[in-house]
């Protein structure tokens, strides 16, 4: 998934970033 758009590809990862530290988040909160 990694394309020429740098800035896309870095933008989908933090959204990843941010995504898994929620998740982990949530998890810990059942």
């Amino acid at each position: 998934e990694m394309k020429d758009k740098k800035g896309v590809t870095s933008s989908k990862t933090m959204e990843n970033l941010e995504y898994t530290v929620w998740r982990k988040r949530d998890q810990s909160l059942r």
